[in-house]
């Protein structure tokens, strides 16, 4: 699956510089992403991360379950869950070797994804900060 920006819904509304910087590094790590969310979640690590890009793909970032699986996104990346032996990450993670090249890679990705996350809600508050003082 390849993720497409689709800038049509960018004309209704101004994509803000955060979120022009979630979008691109979506973009440009969608491959890794979807090999990490594989090794991390099996079939249903891919399907999250398949409907996000879907979801982005159709109406950007402003919609709940965009928001939502880019949640569940940095939960699965940060190894939120695997500690719950009845999750599948609990079994994906215990097949992984420490010493994989790989998860060093999914550490940068989690980094990068958790920053680009910060920088929108951060840029989001000041916006309805702004808003509440007009």
């Amino acid at each position: 699956m390849t993720f497409q920006f689709d800038p049509s819904f960018a004309a209704k509304d101004e994509i803000s510089p955060a979120e022009n910087s979630l979008l691109g590094f979506l973009d440009e790590h969608r491959g890794a992403l979807l090999s990490a969310a594989g090794l991390l979640g099996g079939r249903d690590g891919l399907s999250l991360v398949r409907v996000l890009f879907d979801g982005i793909g159709r109406g950007g970032l402003a919609t709940r379950g965009v928001r939502r699986r880019l949640a569940g996104l940095l939960a699965l990346l940060s190894l939120q869950h695997v500690g719950d032996p009845e999750r599948i990450e609990s079994a994906c993670f215990s097949e992984i070797d420490p010493m994989d090249p790989r998860v060093e890679e999914i550490c940068l990705l989690t980094d990068g994804l958790r920053g680009a996350l910060q920088a929108l809600v951060d840029e989001e508050g000041a916006a309805s900060l702004g808003a509440d003082a007009a």
